[in-house]
């Protein structure tokens, strides 16, 4: 659990320690997070340098819904119909299986943060192995998803093009997780 333990430093300046204890045997003892300035703007600081490349990452993953649709709008009314098909059945494709590399990212910003650098390398080579590994049944279930989406009721001549589009997706699922 955590605890936080108000302290004040040599030099008569408030700070906050927050001791994180883990269970985890990657971890020896107890990991301790220093913040100097306990105001608002001084925690922002401390916390930037990790949230601002997730934020990244984030605002560049969902621009691709919009750069998707406006491809999609050129292909006309039958393109643009599958052009929502593919992205509701993407996120539902991918989005469970990024969601298991989320802790990934945050024990790699754990170590990153903790001076932990050479534990970093280990925590990226072992998000590659998990990526490629999740990456297997992402392509099963969009491979399959034409067949899904039609007996779900839409008409087989967006399914089709639906089943286009996967065909040439799945070669990029590895590098997309």
């Amino acid at each position: 659990g955590n605890s936080m333990i108000e302290h004040t430093t040599s030099g008569g300046e408030a700070a906050v320690v927050i001791v994180h204890e883990e269970a985890d045997d990657q971890i020896q003892g107890q990991q301790i997070l220093k913040i100097n300035d306990v105001s608002w703007s001084g925690i922002f600081r401390s916390y930037r340098r990790l949230s601002l490349p997730i934020i990244a990452f984030s605002l560049a993953n969902i621009s691709t819904g919009l750069i998707n649709a406006a491809f999609f709008s050129q292909l006309g009314t039958d393109g643009l119909a599958a052009g929502g098909l593919i992205q509701s059945t993407q996120w539902l494709g991918t989005g469970w299986a990024r969601a298991f590399l989320v802790s990934v990212s945050l024990r790699g910003a754990m170590y990153y943060g903790g001076n932990q650098f050479s534990k970093v390398g280990a925590v990226y080579r072992t998000g590659l192995v998990q990526a490629a590994g999740l990456s297997v049944p992402v392509m099963i279930f969009l491979g399959t998803s034409s067949e899904l989406l039609e007996v779900l009721g839409n008409p087989p001549q967006l399914t089709s093009l639906v089943a286009q589009y996967f065909r040439g997706y799945m070669l990029g699922i590895p590098a997309h997780m």
